[in-house]
């Protein structure tokens, strides 16, 4: 990898392929998964509720996760409980609970790199590598598609 001209550029194809695809592979199955936006939305939910009762202070906040987290899982409040379990199991849905259906889009974050050729010349990934273009074009699709959740009605 290298930085010339204000540009960043790989001088070999294959090692800029195994980076582009890590950032193909960590938007669907990391970043962008069902599984993580489930518990981004649950835990995110259980904080603000966490912060309206004075459980946790916004000073919390910038503590230690540590300390956040000893606040909510010692908590009482039903809300924040069932918040908290969803997180621990992101597709269970419990028993007796009211879900709301909500489609998420989760970001690109495909990387498209440069690579430099013998002559000098700069190509993006996509242009030389057919295999790679339809990967990173089927991510980009898929967020663009986004999925449907089930999230715990508030």
């Amino acid at each position: 990898l290298e930085f010339q001209n204000g540009k960043w550029f790989f001088n070999n194809k294959d090692i800029a392929k195994k980076f582009a695809n890590l950032s193909l592979f960590f938007t669907q199955n990391f970043w962008g998964a069902k599984w993580n936006t489930t518990m981004n939305i649950h835990l995110a939910n259980a904080l603000k509720r966490a912060l309206k009762l004075k459980i946790i202070t916004h000073k919390d906040l910038f503590s230690t996760d540590k300390v956040v987290l000893d606040k909510l899982l010692s908590s009482s409040d039903d809300a924040i409980k069932l918040n908290l379990q969803q997180c621990e199991k992101p597709f269970d849905k419990m028993k007796n609970i009211e879900y709301r259906s909500e489609k998420f889009y989760p970001k690109f974050r495909g990387i498209d790199p440069l690579v430099k050729l013998k002559n000098g010349k700069l190509v993006r990934l996509t242009e030389l590598d057919a295999m790679f273009k339809n990967y990173y074009n089927e991510i980009k699709q898929w967020c663009k598609n986004g999925y449907m959740l089930d999230i715990l009605v508030e």
